[in-house]
């Protein structure tokens, strides 16, 4: 059964993206022109799950288009020391539980898979999906089934 919270689309540069509940937006490293339209659109804050030294590639800074902006920025990388590192989801989960309701989160890596990981760990802290609800959205997500996902359930205790 179709998730009535998952809903796909795409910026205007056809950037994908995945939004969950209206509030989360899941996806892979943004271009440069994709953070005007993210204030446009009224996100209002960045979560860049990306290690600082994988940043060296790109021809913009991404904290200097947030602030250009007005967006919020955060830099919570979730792989440390090759594996996924369960305080950093902890952060996460901090950071959107506690904050305005009305705010909303552009959660990004560099090609998706974290940011996934990001919001299935921010609902396992939340404890309000067990796992076969969990494992359901990872389907919307096309997800399932990834290692990546299995070893956040491992990790969590899930």
């Amino acid at each position: 059964m179709k998730n009535q919270n998952v809903k796909k689309k795409q910026l205007q540069t056809g950037f994908p993206f995945i939004c969950y509940e209206d509030r989360f937006a899941l996806c892979g490293q943004p271009q440069e022109e994709d953070f005007k339209e993210f204030k446009q659109e009224a996100w209002s804050c960045i979560i860049n799950l990306r290690n600082p030294e994988e940043l060296d590639s790109l021809n913009f800074k991404v904290p200097e288009l947030c602030q250009k902006w007005g967006l919020d920025y955060n830099n919570i990388p979730v792989i440390t020391k090759g594996d996924l590192d369960k305080d950093a989801f902890r952060k996460i989960h901090n950071l959107l539980s506690h904050s305005d309701k009305e705010k909303k989160f552009v959660i990004h890596c560099a090609s998706g898979v974290r940011s996934i990981l990001a919001l299935i760990a921010h609902l396992i802290f939340s404890g309000d999906h067990n796992k076969e609800e969990l494992t359901a959205l990872s389907e919307e997500f096309n997800f399932k089934g990834s290692q990546m996902f299995q070893r956040l359930f491992e990790l969590m205790d899930v």
